[in-house]
């Protein structure tokens, strides 16, 4: 298995790609394979064929992280690499031609930053007996605790993922008679949350430089 980031360039319904892109990682190991913290990273992209971005110049992006909990729960989700997450959204956009303006009613587009975290349950199994059942059977390498599935030839074990979200709105199409603005362009990364502190900063910053790349169109005509 490869050292890169995974990448998937779509204009399909997000959530579908992103499960779809995820299985494919984890899927393409057979046990006994080290699938490292990076290995597991995904970057995918969605825009709106029929956007002219040749005719957004500007965009506003509001100087929060928005934290997305469910109904009720609790924001446990870490602000460390908010700030780092906004600026280097920011940087790309300027990179791409845009210019970047204070007031959202001057702005040709917005762009919200928005992530998540989730605790996630893996087994790993073996269709095989004989030797194997003598043995701890062998989890991918992510470094998390993990528990020994007896008679069963697997391993049942949990790991904390996390998603970047960047969503890109056209004000100038918005739909005032249901309140929806358009989505026209979406980036998000999903990885585990493991690491240093400035691991996980650097694999968020590769992240967000690997979404921009995926959408050289955001910059045509600029």
């Amino acid at each position: 298995m490869g050292k890169s980031t995974r990448s998937v360039v779509r204009t399909a319904r997000f959530g579908m790609w992103l499960g779809v892109a995820s299985l494919a990682v984890l899927g393409s190991c057979y046990p006994g394979d080290q699938l490292t913290v990076e290995e597991a990273d995904v970057v995918v992209t969605l825009y709106d064929q029929s956007t002219d971005f040749a005719s957004k110049q500007t965009y506003a992006m509001p100087d929060s992280v928005i934290h997305l909990v469910q109904s009720g729960g609790t924001d446990d989700i870490s602000r460390t690499f908010d700030d780092g997450t906004l600026t280097q959204v920011a940087t790309n956009m300027d990179a791409m031609g845009f210019t970047r303006e204070t007031d959202p009613a001057l702005a040709d587009v917005i762009v919200l930053v928005a992530v998540t975290a989730h605790e996630e349950i893996g087994f790993t199994g073996y269709p095989w007996g004989g030797y194997w059942g003598w043995y701890y059977p062998y989890p991918p390498s992510f470094g998390w605790g993990w528990y020994p599935w007896y008679g069963g030839g697997g391993a049942v074990y949990t790991y904390r993922t996390g998603t970047v979200f960047m969503q890109m709105i056209d004000p100038a199409r918005a739909d005032s008679t249901e309140a929806k603005v358009p989505t026209i362009w979406l980036g998000a990364l999903n990885g585990i949350v493991e690491g240093t502190p400035s691991e996980i900063q650097q694999r968020i910053v590769g992240g967000i430089n690997q979404a921009f790349v995926q959408s050289p169109y955001l910059g045509e005509g600029k």
